[in-house]
Formats: structure tokens, sequence, C-alpha cells
């Protein structure tokens, strides 16, 4: 047997199977990259998720803010409305509802004296107070 040719095979043998683990070492990198990249975009997905949440969640306060803001001046108008035309107004602690929101008279003046009327208007979770202060309507 001729001993000149199996020193290079074996030695090319050896050379591909360090060749072999050096590529199965940076196949296994570049796993580790590819996960902690993905970790990454989900953790910067559920950022902005949670953001926007909040988001609505403040939209949401501020459409029924003005609602009940609203609703407060309506039920104003309303009871100003019925003191000009010398007509019986609202009871105090009645509720009067508007659509989606309510409005409640918690203090009506006599309407021959004159005094301030005030009014709770209610949307959701948000209240406005409103407070008017009505004339003697015998006054100039």
């Amino acid at each position: 047997m001729n001993t000149h040719f199996v020193k290079p095979v074996h030695a090319a043998r050896e050379r591909n199977a360090r060749r072999a683990a050096r590529m199965a070492s940076r196949r296994g990198s570049g796993v580790i990259v590819v996960v902690l990249v993905l970790a990454a975009m989900q953790l910067v997905m559920l950022g902005s998720v949670t953001s926007s949440g909040d988001e609505s969640a403040v939209s949401s306060l501020r459409v029924d803010g003005i609602r009940a803001f609203f609703a407060g001046e309506s039920g104003a108008i309303v009871a100003s409305k019925t003191v000009m035309a010398s007509l019986t107004p609202p009871a105090a602690d009645s509720t009067l509802a508007i659509g989606s929101a309510q409005v409640k008279f918690v203090t009506v003046p006599d309407p021959t004296l004159g005094g301030t009327l005030t009014l709770d208007g209610t949307s959701g979770e948000v209240t406005r107070r409103i407070r008017v202060t009505l004339a003697d309507p015998s006054s100039p």
C-alpha cells in the first residue's frame, strides 16, 4: 500500500470536519441572533399596542367630557327658559336624560327671586358642574 496518499486524504478529512464544525457553530449563532431580533421586535410591538390603548381611553374620556358639558349646558337652557316663561322649573335633585348623557338639577332657585342654578351634566364616567346666575325677572 502506498502511504504517500494516506496522509493527505486523512488531513483533508480533518480539515473538512473542522470546517463543518465551524459552519455549525456559525449557524447556531445565526439562530441566536434571529431569536434576539424577533424578541426585540415583539417588545416594540407590545409597546405600541399598549400606548394606543391608553390613547383610546383618553379620547373616550374627552368625548364623554364634551358630552357632559353640553348636557349640563342644555339643562341650564331648559331651566332658564322655564323661568323666563314663568313656568315651573325642574325640581332640585331631579334628573333629565339627554341622549346618552344626563343632567341632574342640584340646586334650583325660586323663579320669582332669582339665584344660582347648579347642574351636573354626566356622560359615562365624566361629570361637569355648571352654575348659572338667574336674575329676578322683575328687575330691569
